[in-house]
């Protein structure tokens, strides 16, 4: 009952702030504008792909609605002018957009020049005013389209001898975005002004502008076709055409702290200029990609900030460049502002997991950021957090404690194992830690780690990681199994080898990828493979060692496992407008068992559900394949999983955003295991063992953190009886509920 009451109630907070169409005050002299509508005189997809465009110069933007209701302005209505200039309300209620307010003639103009800034010199833009209701209008534009205007010839400038500039630019024609045949647009002339200052700004032409380069396009001759030519404007600047290389580079390496006692050293062309000589100048060199001697180049540049501003040590990097006289010389001076070098913090916080675990959390931190003066650092994490599940009705307290220690260097070591490149800015790190979670009403598990491994990223977008070694040491205390654990683990023998006490010896490799944020949709990749016991079994095989009882090698008298394990995770998002986003998500993972192990070690396994998962089910609730979950124990995991997602997202006002959501997938075995016959992976059931979930949530998005709110729906439970799987009783006043922190992905 309360339950029920809980969820009426939210619902009804959600309701009450958009429970109202907004039309209160909205009369038919004057009727509320609803948007506008772009039409074609003519059908022709090419030309409708003009309307993305177009629809940027639509004013003004109508009042956001919601379904059918317009919650910003339905409270305009009911504030008071005072209580609206309050800070709270603001982003939070908007004035109606009536008819009286736009101005459709300077719209048809604005579409006119957009249209004719794609080729079209010649169209007609006309509009109507449609009345949708008597308190509703909008404006349909209809638009006539000509033949477009297209490239007849593409003129570059002629090179002239002792003429750098031209001879630069006159040598890029053969990759010009200006192609003959290809329709004018202004947006290929920007684009191609672009690329040649580029590729001029790579050469030593710092000081050039797009802005210098002419594009007359001559469109009297020819049937609907131009000449174009481009040249370099007469008022260009003497400096903005010659090539500059660098001379000397002057390097304050704490620049803020600087005072009268900085001593100046001077190795080669480089001035080091320091107050207390905290940094190695091996260090900085390393990340000077801008050289004595060497033209100017703005990648050089970019990297040379972006290497400063990755050592933990500093905190901003900026660059000034200093012409010499009215020579091709320039002077580089690089300030660096360095952050304190040791620091102790304690955080405390409250945690969400995907799990459905929640509970207060806290970590102590210790960081060196410049251990051997060479921009190491160390960061040591002394953790400890209180979690508990609550699980219809039932509440399952745990714990977890661990202390980890962090050791990262700027650059690989040993430096001659890999060659990848000083821009994709190397890191070498190595960690080891303890890690203690205890399930009070199951068990306790304890676990080592090390690792030893290497990252890499030319670009902010990719992004390498390798472990070449990784140790895990887990053990469970057999004291510390609950009798209804222990019950389990007898009836599930395969389980039961998941937990066993053993060694993961092996190696990991990880590739991410983020498309720029620029970029209207988003995609996100990340790929993984890890393998464990391989070099291990192969060298155990070759010595002719023992087995275990169980047909094992073992290592320091536990065995270890043998295994290779792949993941993928995708994740697309696409802007339908302003004020909407589709995204979705698809993740896949595999662990296949090899000769060591038959099934991989519980911390490899994977799991569904949860609030980042199948969000109408508990976490680690279901599977593997349709086997029916055990009374009273939620711990399910397999070696194969299978999820896709799909989540609409839309404003609804101010920082309250809405969404709709679907959530599908799996986890399976991979080996046959007789007491789960129905747990194995099977290409022609598995289809038929997909759970899926769906609902609606709130999130209360405030820049720096995101609150969360799904309600989830079970739509196909998977260890039901065939025929019974879909849900036929839709109850929509009894969700599950997840209260999370950020988006579920």
């Amino acid at each position: 009952m309360r339950r029920a009451t809980l969820y009426i109630y939210v619902l009804t907070l959600a309701l009450s702030t958009a429970a109202c169409t907004g039309m209160k005050n909205i009369s038919s002299n004057d009727p509320l504008y609803v948007g506008s509508e772009i039409k074609y005189t003519e059908t022709d997809s090419e030309k409708k792909k003009l309307t993305r465009d177009i629809k940027n110069v639509l004013k003004p933007t109508p009042n956001n609605t919601f379904l059918w209701m317009r919650p910003a302005l339905a409270r305009y209505n009911m504030l008071s002018e005072q209580r609206r200039k309050k800070k709270f309300w603001k982003n939070k209620v908007t004035p109606p957009v009536t008819l009286s307010q736009t101005q459709p003639t300077q719209v048809a103009t604005a579409i006119h020049n957009r249209i004719f800034h794609n080729g079209y010199f010649k169209n007609e833009v006309r509009y109507d005013t449609i009345h949708v209701s008597e308190k509703k209008a909008k404006y349909r534009y209809t638009i006539t389209l000509r033949e477009p205007y297209r490239y007849e010839s593409v003129v570059f400038p002629k090179p002239k001898t002792g003429d750098d500039l031209l001879q630069k630019i006159s040598s890029q024609e053969s990759q010009s975005l200006l192609k003959v045949g290809d329709i004018y647009t202004l947006q290929a002339v920007k684009d191609e002004r672009m690329r040649i200052d580029r590729n001029l700004k790579e050469n030593g032409y710092i000081y050039f502008n797009p802005d210098f380069i002419s594009v007359k396009a001559d469109s009297i001759s020819g049937d609907h076709q131009i000449k174009a030519e481009l040249t370099v404007k007469p008022e260009t600047p003497p400096e903005s055409r010659k090539p500059f290389t660098i001379r000397n580079i002057y390097i304050h390496d704490n620049h803020l702290f600087e005072g009268g006692s900085a001593d100046t050293l001077k190795l080669d062309n480089y001035y080091l200029i320091s107050r207390d000589k905290s940094l190695n100048f091996e260090v900085l060199q390393r990340g000077m990609f801008i050289k004595p001697g060497d033209r100017y180049a703005y990648s050089n540049y970019i990297h040379t900030v972006r290497y400063m501003n990755g050592l933990p040590i500093i905190r901003n990097a900026n660059m000034k460049f200093s012409p010499v006289g009215s020579s091709d010389k320039m002077d580089v001076t690089l300030y660096l502002f360095q952050r304190k070098r040791y620091a102790y913090t304690a955080e405390f916080n409250t945690i969400f997991r995907s799990t459905n675990y929640f509970g207060p959390g806290i970590i102590f931190s210790y960081t060196d950021r410049n251990l051997k003066r060479g921009a190491e650092m160390l960061k040591i994490n002394l953790r400890g957090r209180f979690e508990v599940q609550i699980s219809e009705g039932a509440v399952n307290p745990a714990y977890e404690l661990g202390l980890e220690a962090n050791y990262t260097l700027p650059r690989f070591y040993p430096g001659f194992l890999f060659n990848v490149g000083k821009k994709s800015l190397p890191k070498t790190n190595i960690s080891v830690g303890y890690n203690l979670f205890n399930r009070l009403d199951l068990y306790r598990l304890n676990s080592i780690f090390a690792n030893f491994g290497y990252r890499w990223s030319k670009t902010d977008r990719f992004t390498h990681t390798l472990n070449p070694i990784e140790v895990i040491f887990t053990k469970i205390p057999d004291a510390s199994k609950s009798d209804e654990f222990n019950i389990y683990l007898e009836e599930n023998p395969g389980v039961k080898r998941s937990f066993d006490e053993q060694f993961i010896v092996g190696s990991a490799y990880e590739f991410t990828y983020q498309s720029p944020v620029a970029n209207r949709n988003q995609f996100f990749f990340r790929g993984g493979i890890d393998f464990a016991g391989n070099l291990l079994n192969a060298l155990y095989s070759a010595t002719n060692a023992k087995k275990d009882s169980l047909g094992r090698y073992n290592l320091l008298g536990v065995p270890f496992s043998q295994y290779v394990r792949m993941r993928v995770d995708l994740r697309y998002g696409f802007d339908l407008n302003e004020r909407s986003t589709l995204v979705s998500r698809f993740s896949a993972g595999i662990g296949i068992p090899l000769a060591n192990s038959t099934i991989l070690p519980y911390i490899k396994q994977f799991y569904v559900g949860g609030t980042n998962s199948l969000r109408s089910f508990i976490a680690r609730s279901v599977g593997p394949g349709s086997e029916v979950p055990p009374e009273g124990y939620n711990d399910l995991t397999g070696d194969i999983r299978l999820e896709a997602n799909v989540e609409y997202r839309f404003d609804i006002a101010g920082s309250l955003k809405g969404a709709l959501f679907v959530d599908a997938g799996n986890i399976w075995l991979y080996n046959d295991d007789p007491a789960r016959p129905n747990g194995k992976f099977r290409k022609d059931t598995f289809m038929k063992e997909i759970a899926v979930s769906s609902g609606w949530g709130l999130r209360w998005d405030f820049d720096f953190i995101v609150a969360r709110l799904d309600f989830a729906y079970t739509l196909r439970t998977p260890y039901l009886p065939e025929g019974e799987r879909w849900a036929t009783n839709f109850n929509f006043w009894s969700p599950a509920l997840n209260i999370a922190i950020g988006y579920p992905f």
